[in-house]
């Protein structure tokens, strides 16, 4: 692979990021209009709705990932370690909330808010180590 500008990386991430958001939105207000035109829901299409919503995310993950790449090792160092944090915390919430669930104290949370919490919590981490700079 080639190796690219720190200034080629941000414009790459930022070309990518906002189209993967914008498929998110319109994923989730159009999946279940799909779902809800069959009168009976098979476990396929389901699934495959299912796959569909998370694909962008995902890809957003790795697109953070490939981004942390191209930059220098100071800028990289103060994205993995708000990465690292974020990952922590909300590792931390779902092992506390996991037994809160097995001994009955607290209801089922739906496991979909994790991933939004870990992106609020990693930027959070970041900018709570770094302010608002990039």
């Amino acid at each position: 692979m080639t190796k690219i500008t720190y200034k080629e990386g941000n414009r790459r991430f930022r070309m990518y990021i906002a189209p993967l958001m914008v498929a998110y939105v319109a994923i989730l207000v159009i999946g279940p209009f799909v779902v809800a035109m069959f009168d009976s829901k098979p476990p396929l299409l389901l699934a495959t709705v299912a796959v569909i919503n998370a694909a962008p995310l995902l890809a957003a993950f790795w697109m953070m990932l490939r981004y942390i790449d191209t930059t220098d090792e100071y800028v990289r160092l103060r994205q993995l370690k708000a990465f690292a944090e974020g990952s922590a915390l909300t590792l931390s919430v779902i092992i506390v909330l996991g037994f809160l669930q097995i001994y009955e104290v607290v209801p089922r949370v739906n496991v979909l808010f994790f991933g939004l919490a870990f992106f609020g919590l990693y930027g959070i981490c970041y900018v709570s180590r770094n302010g608002w700079r990039p």
